[in-house]
């Protein structure tokens, strides 16, 4: 069990988990042209993956729970707990809410008022989109320590998180993140002219911003 839970291992297990998110929030641009029932169907068996994606995940990391109650707590343990925290709860509310809301796999949907169900559903996923992208930038040192054969030159890397960035707030402006976040709007609408690997593109982006602000964020707060 010790060899499955290495880095390597659990790295694969991330970025399975990041894929499935990834085809989550593209759910209704990949059934374009298949019918509603297609696109719930890939959407709901998609969540069951990443419930046992992410319960894995949570297995293999249990330490971080335990340590809680010890050690010192500096500035960027407290960012740590924050984003962790919050990414825990809008797993546990979109999971919950997609699980009650189910219609193909677990078949609950007839008995619970749906509409609400899926307006949380919604807004807890696009939280969970920014609090995933955050949680990625608190563990980078690590993710491109072992991809990585050697650290990038210093000018190189701020180049490279800074391009990242822009693109990511050019892609959050084009996806309407903003309004999701705090206004409630839900509707996602992709132009299906425009190409799928685009929209894949943007979701990543917009993570990969939020994953640069923690990464900054932390050094900062390192001694």
């Amino acid at each position: 069990m010790s060899r499955l839970s290495g880095p390597y291992p659990r790295l694969i297990l991330d970025a399975l988990l990041l894929v499935l998110l990834l085809i989550a929030l593209a759910f209704r641009a990949l059934g374009a042209g298949q019918g509603g029932d297609f696109c719930r169907i890939v959407h709901e068996w998609t969540g069951m993956g990443f419930l046992a994606a992410l319960t894995l995940h949570l297995y293999w990391n249990r330490r971080w729970f335990s340590s809680l109650f010890s050690g010192k707590w500096r500035a960027s343990r407290l960012l740590g707990l924050v984003v962790n925290t919050g990414l825990c709860l809008c797993a546990a509310l979109v999971l919950v809410c997609g699980l009650a809301n189910s219609r193909h796999v677990l078949h609950l949907a007839q008995l619970v008022d749906g509409r609400e169900l899926r307006a949380i559903h919604c807004l807890a996923a696009y939280w969970m989109l920014v609090f995933s992208g955050l949680h990625i930038g608190l563990h980078s040192r690590m993710i491109l320590g072992l991809v990585l054969p050697r650290p990038l030159p210093a000018a190189l890397g701020h180049s490279v998180a800074a391009i990242l960035a822009l693109f990511g707030l050019w892609a959050a402006s084009l996806r309407d993140l903003w309004p999701k976040l705090f206004q409630g709007f839900s509707f996602d609408f992709w132009d299906p002219g425009k190409p799928l690997v685009l929209l894949f593109a943007c979701n990543l982006g917009m993570m990969l911003f939020f994953a640069v602000v923690a990464h900054y964020c932390q050094r900062s707060c390192s001694p």
